[in-house]
């Protein structure tokens, strides 16, 4: 028998039930260390200016109304399932920790406690990828932003580009001398009329991403809500400069 078992990032490869047989199979302790707040609703992650998260998931505005018992029903399935697993939950942020306080789909006996995500002790960089980003961005400033979906809302990447259109037009000398690099899902699509002032990856392993901290003179998190930035946990680590919002 094991004592605890700590479950992280399970999305589309565990399920509540599954854990609940585990924890029975191997009568441990179940210690949640959720990336997302898709684990504490009827399945959104998604939620913005929705509350339906404190009392239940009727009414999902996500949802076509034929479908909008689908999310309740997660939601009491969730809530049965949790009820039985009685999981100590990590959080990795106070955000997170106060999402999971307001939801109603945990016993409030529930034990919740704060630990920042852990920062990687060595980052190993692609070095050729890194020459390759050198001779790109030659003399001028790296300024980086990045989402593994950047068609999300909440990545705030549409707020960017509005702020960064107006800048633009102020502060064309500065620009002349600055060029950003952004990697997530759709990033050429939306960075299409960003002229040659960007580079664009949809997707990168993490060593190329590590090269790509490395090169940045700056890193840019524009997230309007964030459970807990991996990514400035890595950054942290390469001692950038660090510009993120409330």
């Amino acid at each position: 028998n094991y004592d605890y078992i700590i479950v992280l990032w399970f999305e589309y490869i565990l399920n509540y039930k599954e854990i609940l047989s585990i924890k029975d199979k191997f009568n441990a302790k179940i210690i949640f260390f959720p990336f997302d707040m898709f684990n504490f609703t009827g399945g959104c992650r998604y939620a913005q200016l929705c509350t339906n998260f404190k009392i239940g998931c009727k009414n999902c505005p996500a949802l076509l109304s034929k479908y909008k018992n689908l999310a309740q029903k997660n939601y009491e399935l969730n809530k049965l399932l949790l009820s039985k697993i009685r999981p100590t939950i990590i959080s990795p942020s106070n955000y997170a920790n106060q999402f999971i306080n307001q939801t109603n789909i945990l016993n409030k006996n529930s034990t919740k406690k704060i630990i920042n995500y852990p920062v990687p002790e060595k980052i190993i960089y692609d070095k050729v990828f890194y020459k390759i980003l050198k001779d790109k961005t030659k003399n001028k400033k790296v300024i980086f932003l990045g989402a593994q979906d950047l068609r999300e809302w909440r990545k705030g990447i549409l707020n960017f580009l509005k702020i960064i259109s107006k800048l633009k037009f102020k502060y064309q000398d500065f620009f002349s001398e600055v060029i950003f690099i952004s990697v997530g899902k759709n990033s050429k699509k939306i960075f299409k009329n960003f002229d040659e002032n960007i580079i664009t990856y949809e997707k990168l392993n993490l060593k190329e991403l590590y090269s790509v901290y490395k090169v940045s003179d700056l890193i840019i998190i524009p997230s309007l809500q964030e459970w807990g930035s991996l990514m400035m946990s890595e950054v942290f680590n390469l001692e950038k400069t660090i510009f993120a919002f409330d």
